[in-house]
């Protein structure tokens, strides 16, 4: 009952997060925490009136309670006092352990959200389909998957949970105070509740719209950043850096400004208040000096008032700085949200080359009255193409730009699906082919991890389920395996970032290495020579020849020297097979 409250508070106020949390809640941790914080505050209100009895027994000797006397009594001191203060000041310890017990549990639960979210964020986007990347800028959602997870779980969920134990622990001596003086902390709580309420009120507004400013700039500096590591050649060669640098200064500055807007309106009233509740504090004393001047208990009233307001007024600031946090932070929360609310398919892994009762029959290659356009509206870049490609066949695809030709490989591999018309590979769609991994694509620059050259042959397959003979095989059929065997590190070497260890004929080899790896039924070339010398690319169609031998291969080219390995080329542009 108590995990489906909170499961629905959450939801509430924090929407697909809320849901996040709920899940980690099924296992009663949040209650957990709430019940930590209720003994927290029980131990505030136990620290807070036990200095009552002490300041009393200073001022007039007597320690009043009977029970308090007793067990006073009991203990091996000559002194009351020293009783009296090792009880107050072991409560004061017992709320104190409570507390850092409530703050860690507070971070082991949030720590694991945002491992969550993150987790989630990241299979969302490599859920995503592949026409998405085309269409749309990523920044957004790597700002989110780098920058508004961990802003979401420092700067939204441990301030509102931090603030749900505050606000206990502020109810309990609250409620600790009105039964030993209600007027005086009835007025007291209203008078302060009241300034921070009506100064949050008044800036709230103005610290969301500051922390909007503030997302969106970090957004710009995430996508120029991206668009200088990726053209970094013509960066360097156009001299563009300083225009780069001005442009990313400029996102910078702003965003500085607006954190800086928005951290001022959250220090600043904290100064005002706080002198607010010591002219309270001052008021409370002359006002309990006057009217209880003659009486005994005004020095163990103030002593708890004393107290409290060393408790409460941390706890208040805190409060208030944790509510404008919210606010500030309130975009990346709405970013992490619309990011969970893109229902993708689960992430399955591929934990090895798949067989081939995955591959169909071997009936090669057809595409049957195609028609794609990129988007509705746009004229279509194919439109009623139709042709076979024969099981074991070399097709080579040629044409303008802008005739259809990168659409067709990404048409065969599954990437993208046809407005009209159907694609099959051995009979089968070619998604259905790519789940199975049985199509291999080698583009004019492959992706290449910064990590050995057995992890990139095997491509996305853990380690313990590599295939070790498959990757020697597949470095053999290109010719490399003498080479990167007789290196210090054998197989176990780095290739670098994008490959930079290596020469281009090695990567574009390693590419097709990584193609054969996986057994396929259909490989796909895209320009995968063009980035070579003429003597480089002779290389490796030496050995290419070979090694596509009884494979159904897409080829992609403008270089005379693939198309003599091809069976049959089409050309777009006259829309001929030959």
């Amino acid at each position: 009952m108590a995990n489906s409250v909170l499961n629905r508070f959450l939801k509430r106020i924090l929407g697909n997060v809320g849901d996040v949390l709920g899940e980690l809640n099924r296992k009663g941790s949040l209650v957990l925490i709430v019940v930590i914080m209720f003994a927290a505050s029980i131990a505030e209100i136990v620290g807070v009136a036990s200095i009552a009895p002490f300041v009393n027994y200073v001022a007039t000797g007597n320690i009043g309670n009977p029970l308090l006397k007793e067990v006073v009594g009991a203990m091996p001191f000559s002194s009351p006092i020293v009783g009296l203060g090792l009880l107050s000041f072991t409560a004061l310890l017992i709320g104190n352990a409570l507390q850092v017990a409530t703050t860690y549990s507070i971070f082991q639960f949030t720590w694991r959200a945002g491992e969550i979210l993150s987790t989630r964020i990241f299979e969302n986007l490599l859920a995503r389909p592949y026409a998405s990347f085309l269409s749309g800028n990523s920044s957004e959602a790597l700002t989110t998957l780098s920058v508004n997870v961990t802003s979401t779980v420092a700067n939204v969920l441990v301030p509102l949970l931090s603030n749900v134990a505050r606000f206990v622990s502020i109810f309990a001596i609250v409620t600790l105070l009105v039964g030993v003086e209600p007027m005086i902390a009835a007025i007291a709580f209203l008078v302060a509740g009241g300034s921070y309420f009506v100064v949050f009120k008044m800036l709230a507004p103005l610290i969301a719209k500051h922390g909007r400013k503030t997302y969106s700039y970090r957004i710009q500096m995430h996508k120029i950043a991206a668009e200088m590591c990726s053209g970094i050649a013509e960066v360097k060669v156009f001299s563009c850096e300083a225009y780069f640098a001005k442009r990313f200064a400029a996102m910078a500055h702003a965003s500085g400004a607006a954190d800086a807007r928005s951290q001022i309106m959250r220090q600043v009233p904290r100064y005002a208040i706080e002198a607010v509740a010591f002219g309270g504090m001052i008021i409370i004393v002359i006002v309990l000096v006057s009217t209880r001047s003659g009486s005994g208990d005004v020095w163990p009233l103030l002593a708890i008032y004393a107290v409290a307001a060393w408790r409460l007024l941390p706890s208040a600031q805190q409060i208030f700085h944790n509510v404008t946090s919210i606010r500030h932070h309130w975009a990346a929360l709405e970013a992490v949200n619309r990011e969970l609310g893109q229902c993708r398919p689960a992430i399955t892994a591929r934990e090895a080359p798949p067989s081939a009762a995955t591959a169909g029959t071997a009936r090669g290659v057809e595409f049957r009255d195609v028609r794609f356009s990129y988007s509705e509206g746009m004229p279509p870049v194919l439109d009623g193409l139709s042709f076979r490609v024969e099981a074991g066949e070399i097709l080579g695809i040629v044409g303008p730009s802008g005739t259809g030709k990168t659409t067709i490989l990404a048409l065969a591999l599954g990437l993208l699906e046809p407005r009209a018309g159907t694609v099959h590979i051995n009979g089968l769609p070619p998604q259905q082919l790519a789940a199975g991994g049985r199509v291999a694509y080698v583009p004019q620059h492959p992706a290449f991890q910064d990590d050995s050259i057995r992890r990139n042959v095997a491509f996305g397959i853990d380690d313990d389920a590599i295939d070790d003979g498959r990757v020697r095989a597949a470095l053999a059929a290109t010719g490399l395996l003498p080479t990167l065997e007789a290196l210090p590190q054998g197989l176990a070497t780095r290739v670098g970032e994008h490959g930079s260890n290596l020469s281009g004929g090695q990567r574009q080899r390693l590419a097709l290495a990584r193609a054969l790896y996986r057994d396929p039924v259909l490989i796909v070339l895209d320009e995968f020579t063009s980035a070579l010398d003429d003597e480089t690319e002779r290389q490796l169609l030496d050995v290419l020849e070979d090694m596509l031998a009884g494979r159904t291969v897409l080829t992609v080219t403008h270089r005379s020297d693939v198309l003599r390995i091809c069976h049959r080329v089409l050309n777009l542009a006259q829309r001929r097979l030959s």
